[in-house]
């Protein structure tokens, strides 16, 4: 999930501002936590502290599936505005 979630935080940032609704909002921002933990170039001391050991990167990882299901809910609104 480590190395899958890296690949997502560098899509991510390839535009960033299209996924500022999602991180503004707080079901938003929790969903995608685990795969900013998993997969972030930069973090803050307490963010890395997060994942310091295996068990809690393979914690996170297990939250992966739930997470990303989240996130298509939270779009899925958007994408059918933009498609009518």
């Amino acid at each position: 999930a480590e190395a899958w979630a890296v690949g997502f935080m560098q899509g991510v940032s390839l535009c960033h501002a299209d996924w500022q609704p999602l991180l503004d909002d707080p079901a938003g921002a929790e969903a995608f936590r685990p795969l900013h933990l998993l997969g972030a170039e930069e973090m803050t001391e307490e963010e890395s502290a997060l994942v310091a050991k295996p068990a809690q990167r393979e914690e996170l990882a297990k939250q992966v599936p739930a997470s990303l299901n989240a996130i298509y809910r939270f779009w899925l609104p958007r994408r059918k505005e933009t498609l009518a």
